[in-house]
């Protein structure tokens, strides 16, 4: 089983503008193969931006989720390794412009699966 934790902070000042953006956010993760030929992995995400002088704002979430079976298939006298996948992924962005009173949010979704065959 693999665990991840990442932060992030970052402070970026245009001398031209007189204006400091920020970026702060956070991220975790999972990785466990429970069985031979079976693991999970999942993540989520935050990130969060703003200036100096609060023309803008946004937040970005995102998330997946991963369910793996590895298989061989014998063949060409050696075992061919594989993989079948089922993978859920979302996306949210909230955007706020006080200097012009535009706001934008969007939120993208998807559910895809795979299969592959390695034959080298």
């Amino acid at each position: 089983m693999n665990l991840s934790l990442g932060f992030n902070r970052a402070r970026n000042y245009s001398r031209e503008r007189d204006l400091a953006t920020y970026t702060n956010g956070g991220n975790g993760g999972i990785d466990w193969q429970f069985a031979q030929r079976w693991s999970v992995a999942a993540s989520v995400g935050r990130t969060l931006g703003s200036d100096s002088r609060n023309f803008t704002e946004s937040a970005n979430d995102n998330a997946q989720a991963q369910l793996t079976y590895r298989y061989e298939i014998a063949s060409f006298g050696r075992k061919l390794p594989g993989q079948v996948f089922v993978r859920y992924a979302r996306q949210a962005n909230e955007n706020r412009d006080a200097s012009f009173g535009l706001a934008a949010d969007g939120t993208q979704w998807a559910w895809d699966a795979g299969i592959s065959l390695s034959l080298f």
